[in-house]
C-alpha cells in the first residue's frame, strides 16, 4: 500500500484558522492573569503580550501570514518563558510553532488569498510541509505512549474513567449508564491505540479512521476534562490530514507544487528528530531542544490521581458572607479551566508553597478589582483506594467533607509576600 500524504490548501487554512484560535485563547487568558502569570516581569508583558495576541488574531484572519508565523515562534517563547505559571499547552504551542512557520502562503480563507484574487482551496499543499508536520505529530504521540504504557492506570484500563468521573477531575462527569467497565477500558486502551498507530496515518486505507478516532480522542478532552484550549489545539492540528481532497472539486495541480522552505524544512525534521532522541539519553534537555520545542511528553499519568495532599477549595471572605474564587466548587468540580485548574488541582498539591498560592489569589483579585482582604482555603481528602475501575468511588470522595485548614490574609503586590 503506497503512502499517501496529500493535502489541500483548505485543510491548512482550517488548521491555521483552529489553532492560532486556540492560542489566542491562551494569550487572552493570560493578559486577564497577568497578575500572576507575570507577578515579577509586569513591564516585558505589558507589551509583548499584546502584540502576540494581535499577531494570532491576525494569523486566524491570515493576514501577512508567512512573517507573523515567524514573529510567533520568537513571541510565544518569550512570553512563556516568563510565564511563572507553566502549562503542557505552551509546550506544544513551542514545540509547533517552529514547523509552522514553514507553511506555505494560505490560497483560501484568509485576507492574503482576497488580495491576491485566490481561492484554490482543494489546491495541493507542497508535500515535504505535510511530512514536516506528521513527523512532529508522530513523535509527541510516540512519545506519550512510552509513558502510559509504564503508566498503571492506562495498563489497567482505567485513565478515562478516572479523569472523566472523579469530582476534581472530570468537568461536567460521567452518565451512570456509561459506567461500564469493558466500555472505559475499551475507550482508554483506544486512546492508547490512536496514538501508537498514528503513523499509519499516511496509509490510505488508515487514514479515516485514524482522523476520526483522533478527532473523537481531542473533542472528549474538551468536553469531560476542564482542558478545551488543548483539545482545540491538537484537532487543529489534525485537520492537515481530513481528507478534503476527496469531497473538493478536483484542480489542474494534480502534482504538489514545489516547496520553497524544501531546503530547510527537511533539515529541520532532522534536526526535531535528532533533539527528541537525544532526550532519551544522558544529555537530557539541552539549549538547543528547547529552542526547538522539544520536549518529553509525560500526559496524564498516575501522578495525577496519587497527589498526597488534599484538594484546595478558596473563597474570599466578605461582610456579607463567602465569595467563591475559582477552584473547586461544593461538590469537589473544577470552577477554573486549563492552565489554573492544573495551577490549583495540582501544582498547588504537588509543591504547597506559600508563593504560588499568593500569585494565584492576587491575580484573581486584579481580575476581580479588588484590594486586600483575606481568603479562606477549606481541604478535602481525595485520595484513592485504587488505581483500577472502582465505580463507587465518585460518590465517596463527594462525600468526603471540606473542612477549613486556614485563611490567607491578601495584599495587592505579590513582591510583598511571594518569590517567583
Amino acid at each position: 500500500m503506497k503512502p499517501d500524504l496529500r493535502s489541500t490548501h483548505l485543510a491548512l487554512s482550517l488548521l491555521r484558522i483552529l489553532y492560532h484560535s486556540a492560542v489566542l485563547w491562551l494569550l487572552v487568558d493570560l493578559w486577564s492573569w497577568r497578575a500572576s502569570a507575570f507577578a515579577f516581569h509586569r513591564s516585558e508583558v505589558r507589551l509583548l503580550l499584546p502584540l502576540a495576541i494581535v499577531v494570532n488574531a491576525l494569523l486566524i484572519l491570515g493576514f501577512l501570514t508567512r512573517p507573523l508565523l515567524v514573529v510567533n515562534v520568537v513571541l510565544v517563547r518569550v512570553i512563556f518563558h516568563l510565564s511563572l505559571d507553566p502549562y503542557t499547552v505552551d509546550d506544544v504551542v513551542r514545540y509547533f510553532s517552529v514547523p509552522l512557520a514553514f507553511s506555505p502562503a494560505p490560497r483560501t480563507l484568509s485576507i492574503d488569498s482576497v488580495l491576491r484574487g485566490e481561492d484554490a482551496r482543494g489546491a495541493r499543499v507542497p508535500t515535504g510541509f505535510v511530512w514536516l508536520l506528521y513527523a512532529c505529530l508522530v513523535l509527541l504521540y510516540e512519545d506519550s505512549v512510552g509513558f502510559k504504557l509504564s503508566s498503571h492506570i492506562w495498563r489497567a484500563g482505567s485513565a478515562v474513567w478516572l479523569g472523566a468521573a472523579l469530582p476534581h477531575v472530570g468537568w461536567i462527569g460521567l452518565p451512570g449508564v456509561l459506567e461500564q467497565a469493558w466500555l472505559m477500558k475499551g475507550l482508554t486502551w483506544g486512546a492508547l491505540a490512536y496514538e501508537f498507530f498514528f503513523p499509519l496515518i499516511l496509509l490510505p486505507a488508515l487514514r479515516r479512521p485514524l482522523v476520526l478516532l483522533g478527532l473523537a480522542l481531542h473533542l472528549g478532552t474538551a468536553l469531560f476534562f476542564p482542558l478545551p484550549q488543548f483539545g482545540l489545539i491538537m484537532v487543529g492540528l489534525l485537520f492537515l490530514f481530513i481528507p478534503f481532497e476527496d469531497v473538493l472539486p478536483r484542480t489542474r495541480e494534480e502534482v504538489a507544487p514545489r516547496w520553497p522552505g524544501a531546503p530547510l524544512g527537511y533539515a529541520l525534521m532532522g534536526l526535531i528528530v535528532f533533539a527528541q532522541l537525544s532526550l532519551y539519553t544522558t544529555m537530557g534537555p539541552t539549549t538547543f531542544s528547547r529552542l526547538l520545542g522539544v520536549s518529553r511528553w509525560p500526559i496524564f499519568l498516575d501522578a495525577h490521581f496519587t497527589v498526597p495532599a488534599p484538594l484546595y477549595r478558596l473563597a474570599y471572605i466578605t461582610p456579607a458572607g463567602e465569595r467563591p474564587i475559582p477552584s473547586f466548587d461544593v461538590d469537589g468540580r473544577p470552577t477554573t479551566r486549563d492552565r489554573y485548574w492544573k495551577c490549583v488541582g495540582f501544582e498547588l498539591r504537588w509543591s504547597p508553597q506559600v508563593g504560588p498560592l499568593y500569585r494565584y489569589l492576587v491575580g484573581w483579585q486584579e481580575k476581580e478589582g479588588l484590594h486586600g482582604g483575606r481568603a479562606r482555603v477549606y481541604c478535602k481528602d481525595v485520595s484513592l483506594r485504587t488505581l483500577d475501575l472502582d465505580f463507587r468511588m465518585p460518590d465517596e470522595i463527594r462525600a468526603r467533607p471540606w473542612r477549613v485548614c486556614g485563611e490567607i490574609q491578601l495584599v495587592d503586590s505579590i513582591a510583598e509576600k511571594a518569590g517567583p
